[in-house]
Parts: structure tokens; C-alpha cells; sequence
């Protein structure tokens, strides 16, 4: 994980509209835990995963803020993070961890651009490609997922969350 996070650069962050995607600074921890708590009902990110994140110093996380008319960053809209697995390990991918966006940023695109940002990424960290674990019922996800590129590899029946979800790979 942290061999490809040392791999990861700073590219410049991407202007669509009134957002901005770039990869997430110190300064956006808390906001981007936050939100994943939010959109959990109140289950906050494990202290491992909040330690991965911290050290890669945020090469990881890619976040999409929305910006006021003269581009200043107003608030955190949407977060997408990553982290490598005994799977993506073996199979030289980055996991697509979590993905999401405030409820009142919904329906713009957000986390397809999201995806984009973070393929292009990612692309140059000398991984082969992401994996992404999706609920069935997710509709907007795999829309979002299958519009960048990812396909279904497997599905299966997840135990904890008793519902389908579809194994997805993006290759580059």
C-alpha cells in the first residue's frame, strides 16, 4: 500500500463545473471520515483504515469539492477511497474502498468524475488497475462504475450485509 502511495504524484486537481477533484490534503481527514460516517448511520471508519490513510498521507483518498464562482473550495461534496488488499496484492490493483457523496450533491456526476480522476491516478502508480466491491441494489454506483470502465468479475452473497454484490475490475 505503501509502495504504491510513495508512487502516487500531485496532479494538478481537475475543474468540471463548480467542483474540484483532486487527491485529499491533511486538512481534509476529518472532513472525508465525517462524511463516510454520515453516509453510514453513524458508523465511523475503522481506526486501521483511518491509519492507512493518514500515513499515505492522503494518496488515496481523492476528494470532490464544490467551489464558488471564483473557484474557492466551499465545502467536501464527495470522497473516494483506496487501499490495497491480500487480493489486490496478488493482482497488482487498488481497491476501491468506499465511494461517496453528500446526499444534497447527488445525481451531478460526482462520483463518476470521481473515478476518472482517480484512474488517471492511479493509471501512473504502476498498479494494472482498480477493484471495486458493489451492492446489487446500488444502482447509481454501477451505473457510475460501468460508465468508467469497471466490468463484473463475480457475484456473490455477502454474509455480513446478507444482499448480492458484484466484484468489479477496471484494467488498464
Amino acid at each position: 500500500m505503501f509502495l504504491v502511495a510513495r508512487k502516487v504524484g500531485r496532479p494538478a486537481p481537475r475543474k468540471e463545473k463548480n467542483y474540484k477533484f483532486r487527491i485529499a490534503g491533511k486538512k481534509d481527514f476529518n472532513k472525508c471520515f465525517d462524511l463516510y460516517a454520515d453516509l453510514h448511520k453513524g458508523n465511523n471508519l475503522n481506526k486501521l483504515r483511518k491509519l492507512v490513510f493518514t500515513v499515505s498521507g492522503g494518496k488515496t483518498i481523492i476528494v470532490a469539492m464544490q467551489c464558488d464562482c471564483n473557484g474557492k473550495e466551499i465545502m467536501l461534496a464527495g470522497v473516494d477511497m483506496y487501499y490495497i488488499n491480500d487480493r489486490d496484492a496478488r493482482e497488482n490493483t487498488i481497491h476501491e474502498g468506499f465511494i461517496g457523496v453528500a446526499p444534497e450533491f447527488e445525481g451531478n456526476g460526482l462520483a463518476t468524475e470521481m473515478r476518472a480522476f482517480a484512474s488517471k491516478v492511479f493509471q501512473g502508480a504502476g498498479v494494472s488497475g482498480i477493484s471495486s466491491r458493489i451492492s446489487e441494489d446500488n444502482v447509481g454506483s454501477l451505473k457510475s462504475a460501468r460508465r468508467q470502465g469497471f466490468c463484473v468479475v463475480e457475484k456473490y452473497f455477502d454474509q455480513t450485509d446478507k444482499k448480492y454484490r458484484y466484484y468489479m475490475k477496471k484494467t488498464f
